[in-house]
């Protein structure tokens, strides 16, 4: 084999090894896009079902809030519903003096070093 033969033999070689690794190259990334997005679509159902679920629970809290509250306000002795009509902004003051006043209570106590 001379020089000439041997370097037409490591040409091709070299292109078969390319060809290789760039198939293999090509492979991989195919399974692993396969696999990103099977992955992908696995987490977006658990997502989708786990908002589902949270709205679900949201809703039915709220519906039994609403009608204990709903409840709490008939018991009053007073028509409640009226009063809010007739003042509402009496309602909205009391709502934030009594929000300040649990604000103040509740603040942890600020001490000085």
């Amino acid at each position: 084999m001379n020089e000439h033969q041997f370097e037409t033999k490591m040409e091709k070689e070299g292109v078969k090894v390319k060809n290789s690794v760039d198939t293999m190259v090509g492979d991989g990334l195919s399974q692993l896009k396969a696999e990103y997005d099977e992955f992908r679509g696995v987490v977006k159902d658990n997502v989708s079902e786990a908002a589902s679920t949270v709205r679900k629970e949201v809703n039915h809290g709220m519906k039994q809030y609403n009608s204990k509250a709903q409840e709490f306000a008939d018991n009053l002795p007073f028509d409640l519903n009226h009063s809010v009509r007739k003042y509402p902004w009496v309602v909205v003051t009391f709502g934030l003096v009594f929000g300040l006043i649990l604000g103040f209570l509740l603040k942890p106590s600020h001490q000085s070093r």
